[in-house]
């Protein structure tokens, strides 16, 4: 893979359009799977940038239909529906994310990835109304990490619902 430390301090800069030229120009025709999912996952981060939301919606959603093993685009669209306040989108699709992705041979990353998968998707589920549900996955993610104290993120979880209330 071409090295790609320039998109990455582009991105990181919050340089959308050098960033978007730096990966739409990269030659894919003899990369892996992964690889161009990963460059296909940075031009729809430039998109979320840009305020192209469909359009980073359609590559995320393009990506997790051509590889859907590759954990990033579901975390990132997840994310992208959160913050616009589409909880039930992203509820979908992070579950979704929980039966697909792939394990990974790293103990460490495997955990962070789900961890935020659970994590947001409480929080989505709490948004909803659907506390019963949300109380089901903390209970999942208590199983899985038994050296997490997920008291904190439920409390968080009502806080924010309550907060959205007004209350």
């Amino acid at each position: 893979m071409k090295d790609l430390i320039e998109g990455e301090i582009f991105l990181k800069a919050r340089k959308w359009k050098e960033a978007f030229d730096f990966f739409s120009n990269l030659d894919l025709t003899n990369e892996s799977l992964e690889d161009i999912s990963y460059i296909k996952c940075s031009i729809a981060q430039c998109y979320v940038g840009m305020d192209n939301l469909s359009e980073a919606i359609n590559l995320y959603n393009d990506v997790i239909n051509s590889f859907p093993i590759y954990r990033r685009p579901y975390f990132e669209l997840g994310l992208l529906y959160e913050k616009n306040r589409m909880y039930s989108s992203e509820i979908s699709i992070l579950e979704r994310a929980l039966k697909t992705t792939k394990r990974t041979s790293c103990k460490e990353r495997e955990d962070s990835w789900n961890k935020n998968f659970f994590l947001h998707l409480t929080f989505a589920l709490f948004q909803t109304g659907s506390y019963e549900k949300a109380a089901g996955y903390i209970a999942i993610a208590s199983l899985l990490f038994p050296t997490e104290n997920f008291e904190n993120e439920l409390e968080m979880c009502k806080n924010a619902w309550k907060s959205s209330l007004g209350t």
